[in-house]
């Protein structure tokens, strides 16, 4: 035996490369977003047909719902809970080209049983400061079931 490994032990390191960048990708991901169901009420859990359903969408985020803090920047919030009537959600939007430096204030009246869509995009206008040049973007709340916009404002699609 001279000390080396049969050959069947032996493991190319481009392919222990590739795994070892899996477990790193996987653990990584898996670490930084456990994505949470936040519930933006007081009190005991409601019945999800008692409450309405928020899903961020398009790289935005909830920074708050009716003046009190949302985790959603911080963690991954799959949905984001609310009692039907009306809201006003704080929402940021992070993109790889752009990010808000400030929260976009929407309001909606939500029904309980329906699922909504926070969406975002760039609106493609850009303005310049002294230092750097930004763009502006929207955002707006959508009824998944009929596709209507129901607070903020969609992009002009032309």
């Amino acid at each position: 035996m001279t000390g080396d490994l049969p050959r069947a032990a032996s493991i190319p390191s481009s392919h222990r490369l590739g795994a070892l960048l899996a477990i790193v990708l996987a653990a990584g991901t898996a670490g930084c977003c456990t994505p949470i169901v936040h519930r933006a009420y007081a009190g005991t859990a409601l019945e999800r047909e008692d409450v309405a359903v928020l899903r961020q969408q398009d790289g935005t985020y909830v920074t708050r719902v009716d003046d009190q803090p949302a985790p959603c920047h911080k963690v991954c919030c799959r949905e984001i809970h609310v009692t039907p009537g009306s809201h006003e959600i704080g929402v940021s939007l992070f993109a790889a080209d752009a990010w808000a430096k400030a929260p976009m204030p929407i309001r909606f009246v939500a029904e309980s049983g329906v699922t909504y869509d926070i969406r975002g995009a760039d609106t493609g206008r850009t303005f310049f400061s002294s230092f750097w040049s930004s763009h502006s973007w929207t955002g707006w709340i959508v009824d998944t079931r009929t596709p209507r916009v129901v607070g903020g404002q969609a992009p002009d699609p032309s």
